[in-house]
């Protein structure tokens, strides 16, 4: 009627090395790993938005000199309509 002692082997069985081997990834590979990950790439992106702020002044002149591109003027009135000439067409 004891079930074959099942329940009391079981029960040692999750209290013993079940137990230890779940403690040894919380404490070891969670805390170690996952967290120490996890806090690296927030310091990271900490950092970043730390150096990236200097560079946010609110002025466009800064924005305009920072990128070469925005102070040459561009040729906005030349339209292509197709990338083949009436030579290619065979007309």
């Amino acid at each position: 009627a004891k079930g074959y002692y099942l329940d009391p082997l079981l029960a040692r069985f999750v209290s013993g090395p079940a137990t230890a081997f779940a403690r040894f990834l919380s404490d070891g590979i969670d805390r170690s790993v996952i967290d120490g990950a996890v806090n690296g790439i927030g310091a990271v992106t900490r950092e970043g938005g730390r150096g990236l702020r200097r560079l946010q002044t609110g002025l466009v002149r800064n924005y305009a000199l920072a990128n070469p591109k925005s102070a040459v003027p561009k040729n906005s009135h030349t339209i292509s309509f197709s990338s083949h000439s009436v030579a290619d067409s065979g007309l």
